[in-house]
């Protein structure tokens, strides 16, 4: 939050709004249980009236969305990627010649770029994220008492005893993204050396040259990527069929 500067007060609300949104969201699915007991008893005025109110929440959560990320699409979170560069750009000036010069320019370039990046770029989407995973499962526990207290207690059991195979998946998981996060960084530092350099390497005819060390680089982010999502399948497989075992379980 600190880091958005004169932007936190947007970020703060864009977070209510996000919220409201996944509360919103979890009401509208505890409106399927009555539109489900309306669909087996006949009842078809109190279905439709069911399905009105769930159709309401929907639109709820999707106004209260579409303005939480009003902060990215109006530009603020550019704002505040801005402020964010031109603090790291006055501190890497205070850092002495002989610092600077153990690391190449692209390098430098992927570190303080790659960090604005990630600490404004992505917030929003990761929180929301965050909040829909949370609060949509809490909100529909909770509301499933004034339909069945077997199922919320099932509900409420269910997604808190992900949070084991998360933290088994999750060593892993931050292996992986290490690996990426410097083979990225190698890939940028490359790029960026091979643009900077460009007219020169034209004019001096070794172009094919340099770009032989660049395609190398390419080739193995994207092994490294393939191998995460071979490694990655079966553990979020087991992941996700427990969560729909559970769920599966709850509605017999």
């Amino acid at each position: 939050m600190s880091a958005s500067g004169e932007q936190a007060p947007r970020l703060r609300l864009a977070f209510i709004l996000m919220s409201l949104s996944a509360i919103a969201q979890g009401f509208a699915f505890s409106c399927l249980y009555p539109i489900f007991a309306a669909m087996g008893n006949y009842h078809t005025q109190s279905m439709w009236l069911w399905i009105s109110i769930l159709l309401a929440f929907v639109v709820w959560s999707s106004i209260f969305r579409w303005f939480a990320q009003g902060y990215d699409y109006q530009g603020y979170a550019v704002l505040a990627q801005h402020v964010l560069r031109s603090k790291l750009g006055e501190k890497l000036r205070k850092i002495p010649l002989q610092l600077l010069s153990k690391n190449r320019s692209g390098e430098w370039n992927s570190t303080i770029a790659g960090s604005a990046d990630e600490v404004i770029t992505y917030t929003l989407t990761v929180i929301s994220i965050m909040l829909y995973a949370l609060v949509v499962p809490l909100t529909v526990g909770i509301l499933s008492f004034f339909y069945d207290w077997r199922i919320a207690l099932i509900i409420l059991i269910i997604f808190p005893s992900i949070i084991p195979l998360y933290r088994w998946r999750k060593p892993a998981y931050d292996r992986g993204m290490s690996m990426m996060s410097k083979l990225n960084g190698k890939l940028n530092a490359e790029l960026v050396e091979y643009t900077q350099g460009l007219p020169v390497l034209k004019a001096s005819n070794c172009v094919a040259e340099q770009a032989q060390r660049l395609y190398p680089m390419i080739d193995k982010v994207q092994a490294a990527q393939d191998i995460g999502h071979r490694k990655g399948g079966k553990p979020n497989l087991i992941i996700t069929t427990a969560i729909e075992v559970g769920l599966l379980t709850s509605n017999d």
